[in-house]
């Protein structure tokens, strides 16, 4: 039922996904009459809709199914077609259940209703979900307010790629003749970028104003491409919110694919590679998978992601990038309070040591005595959630920034809102895990003249003030490479000397240099980088 986790993880998690912000800075240049809803694109014809803020196109092909000999390959051609294609409705999500299609490499294309008169082209923002490269849609997310309450209108691109062992299964048997192992769907998010250097002029957008963009395995993803010489051009700025640049070696990835291939009953084939690719959906959507991730050692992704930026060896694009003050709180609460279990305070150091099995006993010790219990009111969900996100972030943020920094532009924020909406917990989850996205992306519930923005229901009046200074500072960055608007408090460019980073709270945002201390990272520096036994992403 990985769908209806999904779900649940947009609809609570946010109460997930979406955000406010209902007045923005219009642009300055005459508009057009409504845009046309036929547009050509180099595979042939489409026909778009509206709504009452824009002009979209759904289900728009930028790749060939990845099915039968295709699946396990890179992304190939879309054939054309010769009439009007219908892109009303999104086109099927990847396989993430049962009963799902693998026919599923489509994007959504949301712009303006009206485009500028003088021919002025809008700047683009290609969307990556998140979902730990196991769930999630292009569909999930509505562009409303970033489309057209931002310091200029923007087109967004919202994108499905291929997910869990059908986007990212390393086995040796399924590599190509360049020896790339893995990373389907990464290649396929590339071909979406393609397809947008190749169409968005179409569509009113401006092919050298692309801003790629994603949270969570998203963020990841962000890293990934940032990381990939063949992605090199596709992109002038990228946006990373809450994904570390993580990846598996290619001993990690093989002995994954491995594990699975034993799973579905492959491993001993004559032909792995046939056996495989004649397995049904279903029989892959049911098996057993090991957590995969992006593979490094390649053509693709040379470097692990993380050495990829700390070494500069990147495609070298101004970045914003963050993460939420509170992030792992989602995930304690994902394993603990969803599942009506209080960790008592005598149970902390068993359950951290089960969280982290690599720890020894001086380490739980240490980690013990620097966040007692007690600091956190004896609620060890809360004490177990802080441990988590101060640890995550150290090895994250700093290291990144500063490796960015060193080569390009880099602009940190952090989402700092903990009293953002929330589902029901034994603790306070504060900014957690893509709490941020409510104040980015809009959800819709009821239709018509009954359709509301949900999250106008959830968001207090300073929440909301902070959801419309954040779309600015997005699509600021989107239209320029720099996310400060004029009339908002500037975002730095990060100086790892100052190392300073802009709060995104409400009351005002505020520049800090109190990031580390806040994390307490100096005690986190001999510590490697953590390896929770929780589903993240």
């Amino acid at each position: 039922m990985e769908r209806a986790r999904t779900k649940r993880r947009l609809a609570l998690v946010t109460l997930v996904v979406s955000a406010v912000a209902l007045t923005g800075v219009a642009p300055a240049s005459a508009t057009t009459d409504d845009a046309p809803l036929t547009v050509t694109t180099d595979s042939g014809k489409i026909l778009g809709t509206t709504t009452a803020s824009l002009r979209q196109f759904n289900g728009v092909p930028y790749a060939a199914p990845p099915v039968g000999d295709l699946r396990w390959q890179p992304p190939a051609a879309v054939k054309s077609w010769d009439d009007v294609r219908d892109a009303t409705k999104t086109g099927s999500s990847c396989p993430q259940d049962k009963g799902t299609n693998e026919d599923c490499l489509y994007l959504n294309v949301s712009t303006p209703k009206k485009l500028p008169a003088d021919g002025h082209k809008l700047p683009v923002m290609v969307w990556i979900h998140g979902g730990s490269f196991k769930t999630g849609s292009g569909a999930d997310y509505s562009p409303d307010k970033l489309v057209n309450d931002g310091t200029e209108n923007i087109i967004v691109v919202t994108i499905n790629y291929r997910l869990g062992a059908l986007g990212f299964l390393a086995h040796p048997k399924l590599a190509g003749t360049d020896g790339e192992l893995g990373n389907y769907g990464i290649m396929d998010q590339e071909a979406s970028l393609k397809w947008v250097q190749s169409n968005i002029s179409a569509f009113g957008g401006d092919a050298d104003k692309v801003t790629v963009a994603g949270e969570s395995a998203g963020g990841i993803a962000v890293c990934a491409l940032l990381a990939s010489p063949s992605a090199a051009g596709l992109f002038r700025a990228a946006i990373d919110q809450s994904g570390p640049c993580q990846s598996m070696t290619q001993d990690q990835g093989t002995k994954a694919a491995d594990t699975f291939a034993t799973n579905v009953g492959c491993a001993d084939a004559d032909d792995v590679a046939k056996c495989l690719r004649g397995l049904s959906v279903d029989k892959i959507m049911a098996a057993p998978t090991p957590r995969l991730d992006a593979t490094s050692g390649g053509t693709m992704i040379p470097l692990p992601l993380g050495d990829a930026i700390v070494q500069g060896k990147f495609n070298k694009v101004p970045v914003m990038m963050g993460n939420n003050r509170d992030e792992m709180s989602l995930f304690v609460w994902a394993n603990y309070d969803l599942k009506l279990k209080y960790i008592w305070p005598w149970e902390y150091k068993s359950t951290l040591a089960k969280e982290v099995p690599s720890l020894d006993e001086d380490q739980l010790k240490a980690i013990v005595e620097k966040y007692p219990v007690s600091d956190y009111e004896y609620n060890t969900n809360r004490t177990l959630s802080a441990v988590e996100t101060d640890w995550a972030v150290c090895k994250s943020i700093p290291a990144m920034a500063k490796g960015i920094a060193d080569q390009s532009s880099a602009y940190v924020y952090e989402f700092n809102d903990r009293n953002a909406p929330q589902p029901p917990a034994f603790f306070g989850m504060g900014a957690y895990h893509a709490s941020e996205l409510m104040y980015l992306w809009t959800i819709w519930v009821g239709s018509g003249d009954f359709r509301l923005d949900l999250l106008q229901l959830l968001l207090n009046s300073e929440q909301k003030k902070l959801s419309k200074q954040m779309v600015k500072y997005w699509t600021q960055f989107v239209a320029t490479g720099d996310p400060n608007p004029d009339d908002l408090t500037a975002m730095p460019s990060y100086d790892p000397t100052t190392k300073e980073i802009l709060s995104l709270q409400t009351g005002g945002n505020k520049v800090t240099e109190k990031f580390s201390d806040e994390h307490r990272c100096d005690f986190w520096a001999d510590y490697p980088a953590p390896a929770f036994q929780q589903s993240h992403g």
